[in-house]
């Protein structure tokens, strides 16, 4: 269980396998999103998962984590990575692409990378060799990243 009550919310419904379940995920994202909490942020990111019904909605859960501070974000990306490529790989991804499209993003991820623990980098290195597995155009922006 999570600290944040609302957090457990996300948790319970995260497969969003029903209207009712799609429902009250969102509510409570939408009630963490009106007064973000930066300790909220790695359990949100374990909220992600790739077994979920209805991925339009998940997106609001990219856009609440994507709201924090940038630094702290991609801080909290790097440590959630090794369990992200578990259980959300296609999220993890996802959200590694849009740092990988942005100049400024890919350039405060690459000085956090650098600094990362032996784990986030290897499970970073998985995430963005499977990105370019799947679309070759990346391949100057990875290395940018990981050099």
């Amino acid at each position: 269980m999570s600290k944040n009550p609302l957090i457990d919310v996300l948790q319970q419904n995260k497969h969003l396998r029903s209207p009712a379940e799609a429902a009250a995920f969102d509510r409570a994202l939408q009630t963490l999103a009106q007064s973000p909490n930066l300790e909220d942020l790695p359990d949100l990111l374990a909220v992600f998962t790739d077994e979920c019904q209805h991925h339009e909605v998940m997106y609001g859960l990219v856009n609440c984590v994507e709201s924090f501070d940038r630094n702290k974000y991609f801080a909290a990306l790097l440590e959630a990575v090794p369990s992200m490529k578990v259980h959300a790989p296609e999220w993890a991804k996802s959200l590694h692409c849009h740092i990988l499209n942005d100049d400024a993003s890919r350039e405060c991820f690459k000085k956090l990378y650098q600094s990362a623990s032996p784990a986030a980098k290897e499970g970073v290195k998985a995430v963005l060799l499977q990105i370019l597995a799947d679309d070759s155009e990346f391949s100057t922006r990875v290395r940018q990243l990981v050099a």
